[in-house]
């Protein structure tokens, strides 16, 4: 049921959760702090399109902010993950999220050979990696890491890294990470 007294209210607590500031949401979303901050105060009610823009920059989806109920999934299917491509680096991204407010869970594919950009990752989450097929390089504090099917790695809390496929054949890693975080290192919020 809709709960629209109350979207203010939950903005500010998923971006207090975050540790996020109304400055910071209000550079991923495009919309001014003074707006932000009457919105979270309940003096103000969002359009479609900033709530939408609010949502995708606090990772939680449009019910949430509207009804206050954190939708969840038992199951997903591979074709009902969200998908990102990023040539520059041969990579593809699967990401399922069970909407539960817990973690995220990645397919990533790195494909074989020399990518065109090397992309340095730091982020204010932990998060771990077990490769499923092929060999993945970790790089972490000038430090190269391969890992092999059945392999796994823990990287800490804002330890800067990069990863690579050195082999011939596609790398396939499962990646888990939490979501009550933002994501302010390293990628913009809608990649890795």
């Amino acid at each position: 049921m809709l709960d629209l007294d109350h979207i203010g209210e939950r903005i500010r607590e998923c971006r207090k959760k975050k540790m996020m500031t109304i400055r910071v949401l209000g550079e991923y979303t495009g919309l001014s702090a003074g707006y932000l901050s009457m919105l979270e105060q309940n003096k103000t009610s969002p359009n479609v399109d900033s709530l939408a823009r609010i949502c995708e920059a606090l990772d939680i989806d449009i019910q949430y902010a509207l009804e206050g109920e954190m939708p969840g999934k038992t199951v997903i299917r591979r074709e009902e993950m969200s998908k990102h491509l990023y040539p520059e680096e041969n990579m593809t991204v699967e990401v399922a999220d069970f909407g539960q407010g817990e973690s995220i869970f990645e397919y990533i594919t790195i494909e074989p050979g020399e990518s065109a950009k090397k992309e340095e990752y730091r982020h204010v989450f932990s998060e771990m990696c077990m490769v499923i097929k092929g060999t993945l390089n970790v790089e972490m504090e000038g430090k190269i890491c391969s890992l092999h099917p059945g392999d796994s790695i823990y990287i800490k809390s804002r330890e800067r890294h990069s990863i690579s496929n050195p082999g011939k054949e596609p790398c396939v890693s499962i990646w888990v990470y939490h979501r009550d975080v933002p994501r302010l290192f390293g990628r913009n919020e809608n990649k890795r």
